[in-house]
């Protein structure tokens, strides 16, 4: 074999291993491999390292990676050794371990600016913002964001999909817009399946099914399911089984759940990936948790636990590890598991935070309902408050983060004496704290310019915050079921409040209307009498909606109908 053609055979497989086919690139390095030597040598084992990870060979894939890193330090080729560098860091960051991996690309990276080599410089910056946002080490992103956007251009290329992972990964550690979030990961979908980017397309596709599982839209998760690439054998990668047993968990469907999770969990234990069989163990062990095998449930939970301890657990589990809680309660009772519960939650407690050092890696998880009602459950039962303030500033500050106290004033109390003002403030930040826990509500900054915030150890689940998402998709139905009256009632003092109800108000009678105005053009005239039955329920004076509603019994409704629609349209004009 020639050397164009060996370099050729070695490009081939790297090219198989981009395009998802892992086993015939793991294949083809393996047969060429015998047959090279030098620099070749060692870039041909470098992409089977990388194949091996892929697949889940983690333990294989380190030993290939040491193998070329020292084989490139003979040659005193610094720049691939760089490479390598990286590579491992990948690993690294995977597996948990951000110390290893930050030191592996804070190394490499300078490498990467002398060299000038834009496309890897492009990649380890990416990585490395990877790295910083999962230790929280936040003073240096935007600046590698900066650097990121400035090499990677306007022009649109495959370097953009690293970008917006960035992007998206900034927002999911620190969110501020999820329709913001949503569109970084619908640019990485599209353009990853575009350049025919099969890893990037799944790890868009699994984020987007993790974000419509937060709103239990499981229909929505499980078709986005079916949209990702499958190898040659018709099988889907290994973090979509995994999504798609927790929707199958969700539904219900609970014995495929099990079926697909005890499958994937025997495929990474043969494979030796530890913190990614961890994790499927946890699920698994809910799976049965639920299905009332609580026996089997036991023991797969002892074997994730004991799995947590040997790895690092990654920031991206914080709402598996949230959503999971009912289950490490249950561990907690259990005198077999207890012993490993313990440590463990020593370690998830920088995951997840918590209200008391004394709760450390316990969320106060809070159902808060403020349409037609203000009621707050804690793991389903009652909080009562004595001031009706507390559950607003509860609500403000789970919306608007960081404020200071005369601002919180202005928003909620706008028209009371100040110093009365301030006082109902602080007492209702003291029953806050008192109710829900000392880290219930955080102060930051000076002492006469406090900003506050609610702290990590709240999980709060606010209808609003639903009952948007669901108008923003255009999902009525569950929009109109959690809209149950006007936000906040009571709160009729506050500016805030009152600009909050408009903006609920408007924002679904906007889209009914909207939808109305689509039923009309394609002649299903009893969807616009139902959407407007709605809508009038609650903007009951809008007399363009009378109108079409009478327009629609016109062409489909009974004469009592019809009557009755005329009559209430009448109405309005007297």
């Amino acid at each position: 074999m020639y050397l164009g053609d060996q370099e050729a055979g070695v490009e081939y497989g790297n090219f198989l291993r981009a395009v998802g086919r892992l086993e015939d690139a793991a294949l083809h390095l393996t047969e060429v491999l015998p047959l090279l030597s030098g620099e070749l040598e060692y870039r041909a084992i470098r992409w089977l390292g990388m194949t091996y990870f892929q697949v889940g060979r983690t333990k294989d894939a380190l030993k290939l990676l040491d193998r070329a890193k020292r084989g490139y330090g003979v040659l005193q080729d610094k720049l691939n050794e760089a490479k390598i560098w990286q590579n491992l860091a990948v690993i690294h960051n995977d597996m948990g371990d951000f110390k290893k991996a930050r030191a592996l690309l804070e190394q490499a990276v300078p490498y990467f600016r002398e060299f000038r080599s834009r496309n890897l410089l492009i990649q380890s910056l990416h990585n490395l913002i990877s790295v910083y946002l999962s230790i929280e080490a936040l003073d240096d992103v935007p600046a590698l964001l900066s650097e990121l956007e400035e090499l990677i251009g306007t022009e649109l290329s495959p370097s953009h999909i690293l970008l917006w992972i960035s992007q998206a990964l900034l927002y999911e550690r620190h969110p501020s817009s999820r329709l913001d979030y949503l569109r970084l990961l619908d640019r990485v979908v599209e353009v990853s399946e575009r350049f025919g980017d099969n890893e990037h397309l799944v790890w868009g596709i699994v984020k987007k099914v993790e974000l419509c599982l937060q709103s239990d839209n499981t229909s929505e998760a499980m078709r986005l399911v079916y949209q990702a690439p499958q190898d040659e054998h018709g099988q889907f990668p290994t973090s979509i089984r995994i999504v798609r047993a927790m929707i199958n968990r969700r539904m219900g469907n609970l014995q495929e759940a099990v079926d697909e999770l005890r499958a994937v969990s025997l495929e990474l234990e043969a494979a030796g990936n530890v913190a990614e069989l961890a994790r499927v163990r946890l699920q698994l062990a809910y799976a049965l948790h639920l299905g009332g095998q609580v026996d089997a449930s036991a023991d797969v939970l002892r074997a994730a636990l004991q799995g947590l301890l040997r790895t690092n657990i990654h920031p991206s589990m914080r709402p598996e590890l949230e959503e999971l809680s009912e289950l490490l309660h249950f561990a907690a009772l259990e005198p077999s598991l207890a012993p490993y519960l313990e440590p463990v939650m020593d370690s998830l407690a920088g995951v997840l935070g918590g209200a008391d050092s004394s709760r450390r890696g316990e969320q106060v998880r809070l159902q808060v309902h403020t349409f037609g009602r203000v009621s707050i459950l804690r793991d389903g039962e009652p909080v009562t408050f004595n001031l009706r303030g507390s559950v607003a500033l509860l609500v403000y500050l789970a919306l608007t983060p960081n404020r200071t106290r005369p601002e919180i004033q202005a928003d909620l109390y706008p028209d009371k004496d100040p110093d009365a003002a301030s006082a109902y403030v602080r007492k209702s930040i003291q029953e806050l704290r008192e109710l829900l826990g000392h880290g219930a509500v955080l102060t930051e900054g000076p002492r006469n310019h406090s900003r506050y915030r609610l702290g990590p150890g709240l999980n709060i689940d606010l209808d609003l915050t639903r009952f948007m998402d669901a108008v923003n998709r255009g999902e009525m139905a569950r929009a109109l079921a959690l809209y149950r009256g006007e936000f906040l009632p009571g709160a009729d003092e506050s500016e805030w409040a009152l600009q909050k109800r408009d903006e609920a108000r408007l924002a679904l009678t906007f889209e009914l209307h909207n939808q109305m105005v689509r039923f009309r053009e394609n002649g299903e005239w009893r969807r616009v009498i139902l959407l407007a039955n709605q809508y009038l329920r609650v903007e009951p004076y809008e007399l363009d909606i009378h109108a079409l509603r009478v327009e629609a019994a016109h062409r489909v409704g009974t004469a009592a109908e019809l009557g009755r629609y005329v009559a209430a349209m009448n109405s309005m004009g007297n």
